[in-house]
């Protein structure tokens, strides 16, 4: 089949990357002529340090098949989903040959009826929104139909191409009901780490590697030489004290609604760990992501403002085709941080990701990961 010309765009977390997303990666490589992939950092849309830094799993990507993968601002991504998928296809949108996006949907949702959204429908919306409830609930209930989260992202990514003016391709790819997804990966990942740890084995030991619950992992030793969210309770120990000392003003982040500061503070002192915290603040009416992205948004400075034009772009990983799209890419592209950030001399969403990454590389005690990095990468 011959390819076409032109660029087709992924937007993801590869948190950690499976076999489903290769899949997803060959179909649009067997249609496009390259593949540009927009990734979050090191923090993830649903309020999660992500399992491996951002580096390495670009990296992984350019091994599977990517040619350039960008970073997604920490600002776009710590928000709902329509503003994660806004925010991300501006920065596709920045690369001029991409003129396609590939996403996957379960096999289910392909073979439904399609929606389309009204003035009803998005006043239900908003009017549901307005009462506290997550996104993925409240379209499920004003749609009359469930929604799955990659079907409710899907919808947003087809939104953003039609607010944003742009007439690109849509690739859905089926995701077979039996893959694992990548919740259950880290699932998996985290109870094998843990039973490494208590049996006093190295956790990339070729028993792991062999474990049956790994078969769908791209890079299982990479991915298992990784900290894997352990260090976190650093962050409930120091969100647990200013709970006491100085509590934080959870009242300018996006997630924010009166009374889930008073939910969160009294949960953070009845239990033992950051996630035991959240699994008490959280109910119907504000889901568990909403109460991480809340805590994340206030530590990082993130407010309530609308999703602002991209006037940069960050490449994380890219091969020789993919140094070829960055040429003509007309926005200021940033790479190695400078000694120095100084407030006035960049973007502030730029300013906001070295933030994300010093405390993402508190929590796993990393050095400056920034200072070190290679972006070009041989296939």
């Amino acid at each position: 089949m011959t390819k076409k010309q032109g660029a087709c765009g992924i937007v993801c977390e590869w948190n950690p990357l499976h076999a489903g997303h290769i899949r997803l990666i060959e179909r649009a490589k067997t249609k496009y002529s390259a593949v540009v992939a927009v990734m979050s950092g090191p923090f993830v849309q649903r309020g999660l340090p992500a399992v491996t830094d951002k580096w390495t799993r670009a990296a992984q990507a350019i091994r599977h098949g990517v040619d350039l993968v960008l970073e997604v601002p920490q600002g776009f991504v710590l928000q709902s989903a329509d503003r994660y998928a806004a925010g991300a296809i501006q920065v596709l949108a920045a690369v001029p040959a991409v003129c396609a996006i590939a996403f996957g949907v379960e096999e289910t949702a392909l073979r439904e009826a399609p929606f389309s959204e009204n003035a009803t429908f998005e006043k239900d919306l908003v009017r549901r929104l307005r009462q506290g409830l997550s996104y993925r609930r409240a379209f499920s209930l004003a749609s009359g139909r469930n929604w799955l989260p990659n079907q409710i992202l899907a919808k947003q990514y087809e939104k953003a191409l039609k607010e944003q003016n742009l007439s690109w391709e849509i690739l859905k790819v089926a995701r077979p009901s039996t893959s694992p997804t990548a919740t259950q990966l880290r699932r998996a990942l985290r109870s094998l780490r843990e039973e490494s740890i208590a049996a006093k084995t190295e956790a990339n030991s070729d028993l792991l590697l062999q474990h049956p619950a790994l078969k769908d992992l791209a890079d299982p030793a990479i991915v298992l030489s990784h900290p894997l969210g352990g260090s976190v309770e650093k962050l409930f120990s120091y969100v647990q004290a200013r709970a006491i000392l100085d509590p934080l003003d959870f009242s300018r982040s996006p997630h924010y609604e009166a009374g889930m500061e008073y939910r969160l503070e009294a949960a953070l002192q009845q239990a033992d760990s950051l996630e035991d915290a959240i699994n008490a603040a959280s109910n119907k009416r504000q889901s568990k992501s909403r109460y991480r992205r809340m805590l994340l948004t206030t530590l990082l400075g993130i407010q309530k403002t609308d999703i602002a034009p991209l006037s940069y772009v960050r490449p994380l990983a890219f091969n020789r085709t993919g140094a070829a799209l960055l040429r003509d890419v007309i926005l200021p592209i940033y790479q190695k941080t400078p000694g120095r950030l100084r407030p006035g001399a960049y973007d502030p969403l730029f300013l906001t990701d070295q933030k994300a990454q010093r405390l993402y590389e508190w929590l796993y005690d990393l050095e400056n990961l920034d200072l070190t990095q290679s972006f070009y990468h041989k296939r």
